[in-house]
């Protein structure tokens, strides 16, 4: 059940129904917001700190609404950041765990390999390792999302499983749900 796996794991909201909230008013996204919010906290018996923009469509009025609605960590779904975020209600990423056509102008900027482009093109985790060589040399954050649809759809879960131990076994190296990264960047922890 969801409330045993948020025993172990990090549950956050996504809206109440997933509406691109740019395409809606600022009442209904508020709605949307502080109702999904208690939606799943009260599926999971506890307090939600951290929200995800749905489609990562999202302006600062929008972080207002979620800062009112009690979040302590608002993430993005911009990719490819490894220097962390400032503010921890607009949380960009480095890695999605999915391929997307529209990564391949960014991986070219990160080897002059054509074979290497291609590789981590077609091979998110490929990608993650480079991106966190890259955080890891110049200190800073790797922040691996995705859908679990999509990792399910893509049969991804050994890859992801064997990524994370392989990220985890390097020295000097953190792992944080978003709530602890939100809370790091606020020089809490």
């Amino acid at each position: 059940s969801l409330r045993a796996l948020s025993a172990s794991f990090e549950v956050g909201s996504h809206t109440l129904t997933h509406p691109h909230l740019t395409r809606i008013s600022p009442s209904d996204a508020a709605r949307e917001i502080n109702d999904g919010k208690q939606a799943v906290e009260d599926v999971i018996g506890q307090a939600v700190s951290s929200f995800c923009y749905p489609y990562g469509a999202y302006n600062l009025k929008h972080v207002e609404l979620v800062r009112a609605a009690g979040f302590r960590v608002g993430r993005t779904t911009r990719r490819f950041n490894v220097r962390g975020s400032p503010d921890p209600l607009q949380m960009s990423t480095t890695t999605h765990a999915a391929h997307y056509r529209a990564d391949g102008w960014r991986i070219l900027r990160r080897t002059s390999s054509p074979s290497k482009v291609i590789r981590m093109w077609r091979h998110w985790d490929i990608l993650a390792r480079r991106v966190f060589e890259e955080a890891y040399e110049q200190g800073g954050v790797i922040h691996i999302w995705g859908h679990s649809w999509e990792i399910e759809e893509n049969a991804d879960w050994q890859r992801l499983s064997s990524l994370l131990g392989e990220l985890a076994s390097h020295d000097n190296v953190k792992m944080l749900t978003n709530a602890e990264l939100g809370e790091y960047v606020r020089g809490v922890t």
